[in-house]
Parts: C-alpha cells; sequence; structure tokens
C-alpha cells in the first residue's frame, strides 16, 4: 500500500476538516470528486485497488454518519417530501449491495464483459471478484453521501457551499486541462504521476484524433471529461442567465469550459452539448414570440458560448474533419462497434440470469442504463428508473410561485438541468452507475430541493409568527448548525 503524491495533499486536508469542520466534508467531497483519474491510496497486488479522493472524503463523512444514525440523531421528518425518494433509494442501494454478493455465484459462469479489462475487451466466464465488492462499497458510499447532502444542504449557507464547491471543481479541471494542452503543444512536462495516479483504472491522457491532442484534464479519458464540461457549462449557463444566482466571474468561466468541451473531441460532449443548446435557442425563441422579449442574459451567455467556440478552434487544426469524425463517421468506428458489442451482450446476460442481472460489478457494458439493467437486472432498472422519476418530480413540485428565495429557485433550476445533462451523457457512454460525475449532478438536485422545502417552512413558520418569536430562532439555528 502506497499514498500517492496528491493523497499526501488531500489525506492531510481531509483530516483537518473532519476535526475541525466535520460538516463541511460534503463540499469538500464535491470539490475533490474532480480528480477522478487520482487515487490517494494505491494498493498492489494481483487485484490493484485505487482508491480515489471523492471515495476516500465519503470514508470519512460515512465515519460520522453511522453513529449519528445509529443514535437517532439523523432522521427525517414522517412528512418530508425527500422521503419519497429515499425510500425506494436505499430499496435501490440495498439490493445493488446484496446483488453484488449473491447474483455472480447464482449465476456463475456465464459469458460477461471483463469490468477492468474496457469495453474493447475479450467476454470470459463470470466468477465473483474483488470489484463485486467493491462496487457494493462505493454504492453503499454514494448513498449516505446522497442522505449527507440533503441535510447539509437544507440551510442557505449549505446550499451556497456546495454550489460554490461544484463551481470551483470546474475551475480545477478548467485549469489543469488548460496546462494539459499547453504541455502537449509546446513539451513542458504535465505531472501525470499526480493526476493520474489511479493504477486501477486506463488512463488514457495522451490521445490524439486527426493530428489534435484530445484533453482529459483530470479525468480517465476525454469522453469523462467531455461528459462533465458539458454538464458543469449546462450549470454555469443556467445561473448566469438568471440574475439571483449570476456571479462576476460565470460569463468567463461558462467560456472556458465550453472551449475545454471542444477541445476533449469527445462525441458524447458534443452530441449532449448540441441537444441542450438546441433547446436553449427553441426555448428564447419561444419566450420572444410569446412575450415580445429575449432574455439579454441569455443573449450574452450566446456571445460568450460563440466567443469560447472559436477560441477553442484555435487548438483544432481541421475541425470540420474532426466533426465529422467524430459525430457522423462515429458509428463506423472500431469504439462504437465495439460499444455496440457490449450492449448486445448486456442483453444477453440479462435473459440468461432471468432478468435478475449478474450482481453489481459483474459486468461492463457501454451506456449507464445498460450497466444497470445486465448487473441488478430488471428489479435494479425499474427502482432506478423510479427514483430518477421521482427527482424530476420534487424538481417540479418544488418551483413555487409563493416561495419567496428567487436564488433557491434559480440553483433548483440549473441542478436540475445538471442532472438531466449527466444522465443523458452516462446512458450515451457512461458505466459504473456508482461513478462520482453522476452522484455529483444528483446530490446537487436533492440538496437544491431540500433546500428549497426548507425555505418553504421557515417561510411558513415566519409569516406565521410575524414578531419572530422564540421557536423562529431555534429553528434556523438548527438550521444552520445542520
Amino acid at each position: 500500500m502506497t499514498i500517492t503524491p496528491i493523497g499526501y495533499v488531500i489525506i492531510p486536508v481531509s483530516l483537518v476538516v473532519l476535526l475541525v469542520r466535520p460538516g463541511f466534508l460534503v463540499p469538500w467531497a464535491i470539490l475533490v470528486s474532480v480528480f477522478q483519474a487520482a487515487s490517494v491510496i494505491n494498493i498492489g497486488g494481483s487485484f490493484p485497488v485505487g482508491i480515489s479522493p471523492f471515495f476516500f472524503v465519503l470514508v470519512l463523512i460515512a465515519s460520522r454518519f453511522v453513529p449519528q444514525y445509529l443514535t437517532g440523531r439523523f432522521w427525517f421528518s414522517q412528512d418530508d417530501p425527500i422521503l419519497t425518494l429515499f425510500r425506494p433509494l436505499t430499496l435501490f442501494g440495498l439490493w445493488g449491495i446484496a446483488s453484488a454478493f449473491v447474483l455472480p455465484l447464482l449465476f456463475a459462469n456465464t459469458t460477461v464483459n471483463i469490468p477492468r479489462a474496457g469495453m474493447d475487451s475479450a467476454a470470459q466466464a463470470l466468477h465473483w471478484s474483488i470489484s463485486n465488492a467493491a462496487q457494493a462499497g462505493y454504492l453503499l458510499l454514494d448513498c449516505v453521501f446522497l442522505f449527507n447532502v440533503t441535510r447539509f444542504s437544507s440551510g442557505h449557507r449549505g446550499m451556497e457551499a456546495i454550489v460554490w464547491a461544484f463551481r470551483w471543481a470546474g475551475v480545477i479541471a478548467i485549469t489543469i486541462g488548460a496546462y494539459q494542452i499547453i504541455a502537449h503543444n509546446t513539451g513542458l512536462p504535465y505531472p501525470t504521476q499526480f493526476f493520474n495516479s489511479n493504477e486501477a483504472w486506463a488512463q488514457l491522457g495522451t490521445e490524439k484524433i486527426l493530428g489534435a491532442w484530445r484533453l482529459s484534464s483530470t479525468f480517465t479519458e476525454p469522453s469523462a471529461a467531455g461528459a462533465f464540461f458539458a454538464a458543469w457549462s449546462v450549470f454555469m449557463l443556467i445561473t448566469v442567465s438568471d440574475r439571483a444566482t449570476a456571479c462576476r466571474l460565470d460569463l468567463l468561466l461558462l467560456s472556458a469550459g465550453l472551449a475545454m468541451l471542444v477541445l476533449t473531441t469527445s462525441s458524447t460532449g458534443y452530441l449532449t452539448a448540441a441537444v441542450v443548446l438546441s433547446m436553449a435557442v427553441i426555448q428564447q425563441i419561444q419566450t420572444l414570440l410569446m412575450r415580445g422579449r429575449i432574455n439579454v442574459r441569455a443573449l450574452i451567455a450566446g456571445f460568450a458560448i460563440a466567443f469560447a467556440v472559436v477560441c477553442a478552434l484555435a487548438f483544432v487544426p481541421a475541425f470540420d474533419r474532426l466533426l465529422e469524425e467524430v459525430l457522423f463517421k462515429k458509428v463506423d468506428s472500431i469504439s462504437a462497434r465495439d460499444r455496440t458489442a457490449t450492449q448486445w451482450q448486456s442483453l444477453s446476460v440479462v435473459s440468461q440470469s432471468e432478468w435478475l442481472g449478474v450482481g453489481l460489478g459483474s459486468n461492463r457494458p457501454s451506456g449507464m442504463l445498460f450497466y444497470i439493467f445486465s448487473n441488478l437486472g430488471l428489479p435494479g432498472l425499474l427502482l432506478f428508473s423510479y427514483c430518477m422519476y421521482v427527482t424530476f418530480v420534487l424538481v417540479r413540485r418544488s418551483h413555487r410561485p409563493e416561495l419567496d428565495c428567487t436564488t433557491a429557485c434559480g440553483y433548483l433550476r440549473a441542478a436540475g438541468w445538471t442532472l438531466a445533462v449527466t444522465l443523458f451523457a452516462m446512458s450515451v457512454s457512461g458505466a459504473e452507475v456508482t461513478t462520482p460525475q453522476f452522484w455529483i449532478a444528483w446530490s446537487l438536485t436533492v440538496g437544491a430541493i431540500a433546500h428549497v422545502s426548507e425555505s418553504l417552512k421557515r417561510q411558513t413558520v415566519t409569516r406565521a409568527n410575524p414578531q419572530g418569536s422564540p421557536l423562529i430562532v431555534l429553528r434556523r439555528t438548527a438550521t444552520l448548525s445542520s
């Protein structure tokens, strides 16, 4: 077992946060989640294991959650609307964890795609491995993290903290990605051992296409970076278009994020961005036709997007050919054929396992929904789909006209779109359901829902007690301390 260079930075800081301000482990986890290609601790041997910064911080969060839960200090009221999500989420987590230990033994020797060998690898016979236990542990930590985000973000300071962390996670990825491009084109040294230290994953940070370097930043491959920058840019686009949530540097950050997205040359990122931007344009046209005006902030954001794309094209020698290669000819590429083959294989796996799946961490097809279907079967896919349905229903119901806090509504709208974009991107080319990128987007949305719910409760109490009774003071104090 060895501590990596980035581990010597993140481990001490995480422990200090745990001892001094343990509640702020939640935004700290969001901030370090961007280092997806790194690990703080590598465990060698025949089955190497790398503990990523995100999951290391989640272990610390779980160390506080368990005693709080057992002593009854971490509960939600029975009338809390978020329980309509947490009940099926708990069932999904329990089914996923149980499947990782039972189904690989029950359906042993079923032909599956090796989880660690990549999507273009040869299939092998199913057997239980450490990957199953690891994925079960990751799923448990992800669920615990979602519970903690809900509790932490109910207060105004908590919501501001997780939004700040997500915004600056993108800034970190942009900064490192910009230097990566400069290093590739100038020959400057790039600290691969620092940012790509996870020995358990294949690191694809030196790929080229038609003479252009593919940016991967702090991620394992360009497609993962493209999915992140697409979702993060959507978050920034919506916040910058709303006066209540916009910050001074948001336009600059939006331009930088979209420039990074272009430089990933990721089919997933390009397709996701095209869908979102098309919907944004249609929405503005509808607003113009129905109300006779257009959102000036959205118009300025459109100019920022155009500026970012033009700047990024300076690093892409033949963008028209590249666009044809990554979008229109993608279906004929070897990579696309390999990914499609894993999807067909996943359907075969489900049918051979009596629609129960072969267990979490057993099969790795392309696309998160195929991953859930083949590993967790029809029960897992139904539970996951229901969780997503409930989440977006709560987002819609939380848009209350009587809510005085426009900032809360702005964050809710931005977080909901971020989750939708991430879900779309992960369904196109993602894999593991436990990946931090998806759970960060989900946690932002659930946190915004919880924040709006608490804001409505405080608003109701304040109107009922306009003079400010001790009850109001106690409730406000409890919210801030959580």
